[in-house]
């Protein structure tokens, strides 16, 4: 009876003698020679911002383990004729991770309403959003909760049909004390040691995955907390039903692919702009899940080409 009392006292205390580090600098060390922070519900949203506001804004959401990074080659060029944002979503990039607030910032929930948080901060009355991969997710749940924000959509690569969170018996198992103490470090320990392969997945030409573009990939791992606040975001995850929902879009519609997205399959774009009414779509040849990194002249040319049609 002593040995089974010692064994569970033991297995439910073992975790939390295990320390970690989390990140070894402020948000703020690690930022770009143009990035710009602003202040929303008690923390730093980290992101850049090019061209003229009184033209038409343009906000560009980066996918799953990406930030603003991912949109250095094309934001410049495309703020020359518009006022382009691109931001950190909470848990990623360079914005500041809290966790001493009531709301919970990392929740799927909350990261699509911090584009209208933004757009107020800016005083920003519509915008056109470019969403990649699952930042095209975020796009069309904007859409759907405010739909008089949004002047059009441009859907890159986006996981419409894959994705999302856990069942909710495995949340459950998420908060368990133990695995919550200890969720932070092994859900790093997976990512850190797939990171590399994942990126270079992302690409039709891993060749042109660079030991800089790795080493950008990986900039925000060094912000304090970023640990905690991805474990954060993955419990915060949260799915909405919004296929069934695609024939509703009313504004106008440009769905982009690599023709060799790997990540989320090009069949998957092709369905994605049959399933919007009068959506159009564009394959990038040689192509693969992030078209803006890989061939960023032709995606700015399809960008512009679609901004300057008629509504």
């Amino acid at each position: 009876m002593q040995t089974k009392t010692l064994m569970l006292i033991l297995l439910f205390t073992i975790p939390f003698l295990y320390n970690y580090e989390d990140g070894v600098y402020s948000h703020r060390e690690l930022a770009y020679s143009d990035s710009k922070f602003m202040r929303i519900d008690g923390f730093d949203v980290h992101y850049k911002e090019y061209g003229e506001q009184n033209e038409k804004t343009i906000i560009l959401l980066h996918g799953f383990g990406s930030h603003t990074y991912t949109w250095d080659k094309v934001i410049k060029q495309l703020g020359e004729k518009y006022h382009v944002i691109a931001f950190d979503r909470s848990s990623f990039g360079l914005t500041e991770r809290v966790f001493d607030i009531e709301e919970n910032i990392y929740s799927t929930d909350y990261q699509i309403d911090l584009i209208k948080k933004i757009m107020n901060k800016k005083n920003i009355e519509k915008a056109i959003l470019i969403g990649n991969s699952a930042g095209g997710t975020i796009s069309l749940n904007f859409y759907f909760r405010y739909p008089e924000l949004v002047e059009r959509l441009i859907l890159v690569d986006a996981a419409v049909y894959v994705g999302g969170g856990f069942p909710d018996f495995v949340k459950l198992l998420l908060f368990l004390p133990q695995v919550n103490y200890l969720g932070p470090e092994i859900t790093s320990i997976l990512l850190n040691n797939n990171s590399d392969e994942f990126i270079k997945s992302a690409f039709y030409d891993d060749l042109k995955v660079t030991d800089e573009v790795l080493a950008e990939y990986k900039r925000p791992t060094l912000v304090k907390g970023y640990k905690k606040a991805f474990w954060e975001f993955i419990k915060g995850t949260q799915n909405y039903e919004i296929i069934e929902k695609l024939d509703e879009i009313e504004v106008p519609t440009l769905v982009i692919t690599g023709d060799n997205d790997v990540i989320v399959p090009t069949e998957q774009s092709i369905k994605l702009s049959k399933d919007i009414k009068n959506s159009k779509l564009v394959i990038l040849e040689n192509t693969g899940h992030l078209p803006q990194e890989e061939n960023p002249v032709e995606f700015i040319q399809v960008v512009e080409k679609f901004l300057k049609t008629e509504q």
